[in-house]
């Protein structure tokens, strides 16, 4: 069997967009049997439950400066500079 994988999904659901593109992780995913998948809002305030729960991978939406900076400790495939989230 293969290894878990913990994915860690903080994206907010108040977005048409948002809830798609959560839709097709969990879709692309039911193909995946070793992964587990837990949801949480793009928000300061759930980091620290997910650095204990150690994800293997975050898809995130990150709408502020302060939260991506305080995303530190995880890896980052960021496509979108620091510099252009707002202040």
């Amino acid at each position: 069997m293969s290894k878990i994988r913990r994915i860690a999904l903080l994206i907010g659901q108040d977005i048409s967009f948002c809830r798609d593109v959560i839709r097709g992780i969990r879709a692309y995913a039911m193909g995946k049997r070793n992964w587990i998948l837990q949801n949480g809002p793009p928000e300061s305030s759930v980091l620290q439950a997910f650095r204990r729960w150690k994800p293997h991978g975050i898809v995130a939406q990150l709408l502020t400066r302060n939260l991506h900076a305080r995303r530190s400790g995880c890896a980052s495939r960021s496509s979108t500079p620091p510099a252009l989230f707002p202040a």
